[in-house]
């Protein structure tokens, strides 16, 4: 498995469909590689976004629980090189 540093952050909500930026780090120093997505996550956790302009979707589920430790995300990269690997996203309060 490889280890991806990644963010995930979510700029708008409209019912199930969402929008936001998916930025992958890559070596310093290297700036990070930001990539818009689009995409749904439904009331019972399914998650799929597509980064836009590109061929790639990330796939998975989230999960809410009543403790910071119970809140999870786990999505699986489609296509570009990291096929098949999986990132999992933890909860992290911005500065907003």
């Amino acid at each position: 498995m490889t280890v991806l540093d990644a963010i995930l952050g979510f700029t708008a909500q409209d019912g199930t469909a969402v929008s936001g930026i998916f930025r992958r780090y890559v070596i310093y120093p290297q700036p990070p590689k930001d990539f818009p997505f689009t995409g749904t996550v439904t009331a019972d956790g399914e998650v799929q976004l597509s980064l836009v302009g590109s061929n790639v979707v990330l796939n998975g589920s989230l999960t809410l629980g009543p403790r910071t430790n119970d809140k999870n995300m786990v999505l699986t990269i489609t296509g570009d090189g990291y096929h098949g690997e999986r990132i999992r996203f933890r909860p992290r309060y911005g500065y907003d």
